[in-house]
Parts: C-alpha cells; sequence; structure tokens
C-alpha cells in the first residue's frame, strides 16, 4: 500500500496530498507511455495527410483540460529506498521517445520535401504537428543529458541538435543549476522582467556562456581549445547532419524554415524555463557566496495527466534541488517548501506572452515568496510557516 507521508497537516488549497509513495512496477510507469502514442498518429498523418492529420493536432493539445479533470497527482516514489536499477519500466518510455523521434522527424520531412504527395495546406499542417512534437525534445532531451551515462548523455544532445540547440546541454548542466536564482544567471528571470525582454537575453546567452564554460572546463585541464574532448565538436557535427539532410531533401530555401521551426521549439521551452524561475531569488550569505539551492527557488505544479505526458517535468523544485534524480524519483512539495504556480501550465503560458496579465498575477505571488521564504534565508529560521491564501485559485474542474 501507498505510504501517506501528509498526516498531521491540511492540504492547502492548491495542494494534493503529499505524498503518497508508490513502488516502482509496470503498473506505476504504465502512464508514462502515453507520450509514445504520438508516433503512430503522426505517422498515419504523414502518410495519408488530409483529416488523418488531425488526431496527432487533437492529442498534443488536450494536457490543460485533461489536468482540470484529473487533477492533482500527489504520488512520487521514495527515493531513499529505490535505487536506480528498478527504474528499467519508467526509463523505457523515455528511451523509446528518444529512439523513435530522429527517424519519425526525417519521415516527416521526406513527406513534405520529398514526396510531393500532399497540398500546400497539408504540408504546413505536417510541419506544425512535427514542430509542436519537437518541443519534447526539450523535456527528453533534458531528462537524459542530466543522466550518468554517457551514452543517454550523447543521446540527449543529439536530441537538443534536431532544434539546433545542442549547447544547451552545457549551459543548462554548468552554468544554469550552479547559478540558478542569481543574476548571474539569465535563465532567472528576475521580477518585473517580461518574457519578451527574457528571451532574446537567454537565447543568446546560452550559446555565449556555454562556449565560455566549454572553454574553462578545457583550460582547468590544461587542454586546448581546440582539444577533441570539446563538445562544441559533437554539436557543430550533430547539427551539421540535420541541416545537411534538410537541404539535400529540400534544397536552400528549406534551411532557414528548419531554422525558424527550431526556433519556435526554443521559444515554447523559453517560455517554462521563464515561469518556472520568476522572480525567485538565492539570498547571498555573509561569506559571499550564495545559499544552497532549495525546492523553493523554483515554481512547481504537480497536475497529473501533465506528469503523465511531459515526465515529471513540472516538479521543477526537486529537480533543482536534486539534478540527478532520475524522473519518476522527482518529489512533491508543498507550499511550505516551494511555491507552486497559481494554475496549470497551460494556464501560466496562456498569459506569459501578455507581461500586463502576468505582473498582475504573479508579482503579489513573488512579494508573498519573499516575505515568506527570502526573509527566513537571511534569518537562518527554518522553512516551516505557509504561504497565506493567495486568492482566487483556477478551479480544477
Amino acid at each position: 500500500m501507498p505510504q501517506d507521508t501528509s498526516a498531521g497537516r491540511d492540504p492547502g488549497p492548491n495542494e494534493a496530498v503529499i505524498s503518497q509513495y508508490i513502488e516502482p512496477s509496470i503498473r506505476s510507469a504504465l502512464p508514462h507511455y502515453l507520450p509514445l502514442c504520438i508516433f503512430p498518429l503522426i505517422l498515419v498523418g504523414a502518410i495519408h495527410g488530409g483529416w488523418w492529420l488531425l488526431p496527432a493536432l487533437v492529442f498534443m493539445g488536450v494536457a490543460g483540460p485533461l489536468d482540470r479533470a484529473l487533477g492533482p497527482d500527489g504520488r512520487s516514489m521514495n527515493p531513499s529506498s529505490t535505487p536506480e536499477r528498478r527504474l528499467l519500466w519508467h526509463n523505457l518510455p523515455v528511451w523509446s521517445w528518444a529512439f523513435l523521434w530522429p527517424p519519425t522527424l526525417i519521415f516527416g520531412m521526406w513527406q513534405i520535401l520529398v514526396a510531393g504527395r500532399f497540398a500546400i495546406w497539408e504540408d504546413v499542417l505536417l510541419a506544425i504537428i512535427l514542430t509542436m512534437e519537437a518541443q519534447a525534445v526539450f523535456v527528453v532531451g533534458h531528462e537524459l543529458i542530466h543522466r550518468r551515462s554517457t551514452w543517454e548523455r550523447r543521446i540527449g544532445e543529439f536530441l537538443l541538435s534536431s532544434a539546433s540547440y545542442p549547447q544547451y546541454a552545457t549551459e543548462h548542466v554548468y552554468i544554469h543549476h550552479a547559478k540558478v536564482g542569481t543574476p548571474h544567471d539569465v535563465g532567472s528571470a528576475p521580477k518585473g522582467e517580461s518574457f519578451w525582454r527574457y528571451f532574446p537575453r537567454e537565447v543568446a546567452s546560452n550559446l555565449t556562456n556555454s562556449w565560455k564554460m566549454a572553454a574553462e572546463r578545457l583550460a582547468r585541464r590544461r587542454l586546448p581549445l581546440w582539444h577533441y574532448s570539446n563538445p562544441f565538436w559533437r554539436y557543430v557535427l550533430a547539427v551539421a547532419f540535420w541541416y545537411r539532410l534538410v537541404f539535400w531533401m529540400g534544397g536552400i530555401w528549406a534551411v532557414p524554415v528548419f531554422v525558424f521551426l527550431g526556433l519556435c521549439c526554443v521559444f515554447s521551452m523559453k517560455i517554462s524555463n521563464y515561469l518556472q524561475h520568476y522572480g525567485l531569488r538565492r539570498v547571498r550569505l555573509p561569506n559571499g557566496r550564495w545559499e544552497r539551492v532549495m525546492p523553493h527557488h523554483s515554481w512547481s505544479a504537480d497536475w497529473k495527466f501533465s506528469n503523465w505526458m511531459f515526465f515529471n517535468m513540472q516538479r521543477h523544485a526537486d529537480h533543482h534541488a536534486m539534478a540527478s534524480r532520475h524522473y519518476p524519483l522527482l518529489q512533491v512539495h508543498g507550499p511550505d517548501e516551494s511555491p507552486e504556480l497559481p494554475g496549470t501550465y497551460a494556464d501560466m503560458m496562456n498569459i506569459v506572452l501578455r507581461p500586463k496579465r502576468w505582473f498582475e498575477k504573479m508579482d503579489p505571488l513573488v512579494d508573498q515568496w519573499r516575505k515568506h521564504f527570502h526573509l527566513r534565508s537571511m534569518t537562518g529560521a527554518p522553512m516551516t510557516a505557509r504561504l497565506p491564501p493567495r486568492g482566487p485559485t483556477p478551479s480544477r474542474r
């Protein structure tokens, strides 16, 4: 039976019962195979076109409504008693997605650029479907670049290269995780910075800072910049593979289109990154160092269907507190440990692009966070007090 660890506390207005421990098994892993359902839908649409393209579009648009219907999750595994070797059934959907995506993308591009079987509107719709699914590259790729095994990290890099963004593997692991919640991390948007100001700075700094980090790591090993172990050799070769393929299939005109579609994927990923850290800051200690990264330095959510579809991506607070954890081991944190987003990811993404609405929604919550977390960090008091009521919360039904 699951162990309920929430005894003695009342769940908040936006909180599941935290947390029911579950055991790793085929049954507990089965919901995480849902993301694989998109591949036969894309395949059928890419073969037949027409109305057969609609099921894939519908499937990729149900997360928001089904989050509302199914409500919060509240279940996790006990990381202290669950070794990684018991996570085979949970790893299989991640590995399967990683191996299925490249041939699916190549076949879809072939149908658009080479086969010439469809009308223009069908080609456009298929390109949109491929671009929407390509956004999951940053979910699966992100999971894999944090793994200990080299082969998983390399596959993660190759997936990211299909969106023209493999340098994310260096920047995210060695810069974002180390400097999150500080002014030195461009990926942690300060309070009052709109997404439209954040996005270009983040994209530019991701490339330049990842290059600087790679150079610094080589220098510490007393190796030259152009040493074969510089990860940018792998990044360039992987990106060159995709662009050479696109050029071979569609000629020079297809290359800028591929660039634009990759940028659309990056745009979506940066929206997630923006809302996961907006306004949250770590305290600088008297010794000049920044306080340790804790769950209260990231916004969390725990909607059931999105956990299934996106491999627990919403449990971002625990990911930053313990970056080496595989996705099924990520923990649920209540509002006394981590601030909660006031809605689903779909809700938040709908207002991120409207700065006035975003600031009206989030800035009061950031102020509450500073009062109940930031000040405690400076005084050294334990993180036990709750956030006050946050006003109307979107209904779960």
